[in-house]
């Protein structure tokens, strides 16, 4: 694990690392993520260092609440309630869940997380 140098972007990480924003630690974001976590990033063709921190608090949420209900995760379900959108506003390749149909099971997120996509390690 490593710091960025000055001018290293979170979306272009060197050959064999990933990048990950330490925002989503403090979602509770542990590694190393769940096989369950890998599926669902790689439905969406997406790596962890594209997924906005709301992102990550809908996901471990979702899955600590199917957990205690079913106990077991299926990421294949998780499309049932929520879409990927990419961040207009960005050209780092962000990506957010919004629920579908306005099934909202999870609420009270932040509208506003000021400079989350700033912070982040290299791995």
């Amino acid at each position: 694990m490593r710091v960025p140098e000055a001018g290293e972007k979170v979306s272009k990480p060197n050959d064999n690392e990933l990048g990950f924003f330490d925002d989503a630690l403090v979602t509770d974001c542990r590694f190393p993520l769940s096989p369950e976590i890998w599926e669902l990033l790689f439905l969406y063709s997406l790596s962890p260092s594209q997924l906005a921190l709301n992102g990550w608090r809908l996901v471990l949420a979702f899955f600590s609440l199917w957990r205690q209900l079913f106990a077991e995760e299926n990421p294949q379900l998780w499309r049932e309630f929520m879409q990927c959108n990419k961040i207009a506003k960005t050209d780092e390749g962000l990506y957010h869940f919004q629920a579908r149909d306005k099934c909202g099971l999870l609420q009270g997120l932040p509208l506003n997380n000021k400079g989350w996509h700033e912070k982040f390690f290299l791995s």
